[in-house]
């Protein structure tokens, strides 16, 4: 993915990336129609060339359909890293506390079992953190 590349994309193009997500598979663009009966073949083939252009799928494999050779995409990161790219792309790292972030996470949240999930991901990747920290510094 291009630094500094913006995550904003169109409804449309958002739609066609959720079906990829959703699907959980790679899929034809002949394979959208069925998950969206809006969606045109035409629209879904301008939108697969706009997105793969921008690295957000990739072309997992090309099969045969019929007597034609048919490209399969994926999405190139999950739906997790893409909001996560999304939200950093909006930060100024130099006027914000990551300590600040992620408390301001816990005190909007409503879901505590989750909450205590997190809460021990973030204690392991502290913990792996320090320990690159420790590691680099030693050499």
């Amino acid at each position: 993915m291009a630094e500094n590349f913006s995550f904003e994309l169109t409804k449309r193009a958002m739609d066609i990336m959720n079906i990829l997500w959703d699907a959980d598979k790679p899929l034809a663009a002949s394979d959208f129609l069925a998950y969206d009966s809006t969606l045109t073949l035409h629209t879904v083939h301008a939108y697969l060339k706009k997105l793969l252009k921008n690295n957000f799928i990739e072309v997992d494999k090309i099969i045969m359909s019929g007597k034609n050779l048919t490209r399969c995409y994926k999405p190139s990161l999950s739906r997790n890293e893409f909001q996560t790219q999304k939200f950093l792309n909006t930060l100024d790292y130099e006027q914000i506390s990551v300590a600040n972030l992620v408390s301001s996470f816990f005190e909007h949240s409503k879901d505590e079992v989750r909450e205590l999930r997190e809460i021990s991901e973030l204690e392991q990747l502290i913990k792996d953190k320090k320990q690159k920290l420790k590691d680099k510094f030693d050499q």
